[in-house]
């Protein structure tokens, strides 16, 4: 019965070192206004797959789309190139003496929209051409990834009037993030847009100081 145990507990051992995860790189999505220009992340998530090098095609639509590149990679000690080829980005990323890769981002595209898009219109990011490689140019399948869209539509604004400010300036919120420092009263406009029938919550993340104030918001969902 003992043998058994140690059999059954060393076959366990085994199969628990040879599982390895499939990578995949994640394309974001984002919504825009014809003329707006918007981030779109691409990540990386593998680091159990034993990657050490990848390749792989963005593709959008050059007519209507134009990239700005962004890859100051932060996976590590890992060398990235990213080149415009018109109607698609290559990303090529290799670790430094066969460093497996880390997750964690790639870059960011910045698209701008063409202006005289219509709305709706739904441009597609998507990939091509995966390539994944283990040391030695050993090649393994992605598992998970996804491709993103940019969708143009009417956006609209979350604003609203400050008054009664005695102090050096107070901060907003909405959503709990966008954050907006307002130092007069008067009118303000947070500068993140937000789709047709989205929620939204404005709060006080910082109270006035110099003197010190409370500021109440009134209506802010």
């Amino acid at each position: 019965m003992t043998e058994f145990k140690v059999l059954v507990f060393i076959l366990f051992l085994l199969l628990s070192i040879g599982v390895k995860s499939q990578p995949a790189v994640i394309v974001g999505s984002a919504s825009a206004e014809p003329g707006d220009t918007v981030s779109i992340p691409i990540d990386y998530i593998g680091t159990d797959s034993g990657v050490v090098a990848l390749q792989i095609d963005i593709n959008f639509d050059s007519n209507n789309l134009t990239v700005g590149i962004d890859c100051n990679s932060a996976l590590g000690d890992a060398g990235i190139g990213c080149v415009d080829n018109g109607g698609y980005v290559r990303i090529v990323i290799f670790g430094l003496t066969n460093t497996i890769l880390p997750n964690g981002r790639i870059g960011v595209l910045n698209f701008t929209v063409s202006p005289s898009s219509i709305i709706p219109t739904s441009y597609p990011i998507m990939r091509s051409n995966e390539i994944y490689s283990q040391v030695g140019g050993v090649e393994v399948p992605e598992n998970g990834s996804t491709d993103g869209n940019i969708l143009v539509e009417q956006l609209f604004t979350v604003g609203g009037n400050l008054s009664g400010l005695g102090a050096s300036a107070v901060t907003l919120q909405n959503n709990m993030s966008d954050d907006l420092v307002v130092s007069a009263n008067g009118s303000f406009v947070f500068p993140t847009k937000l789709v047709d029938l989205a929620n939204y919550s404005v709060t006080v993340s910082n109270q006035p100081t110099n003197p010190d104030q409370t500021c109440t918001v009134t209506g802010g969902t």
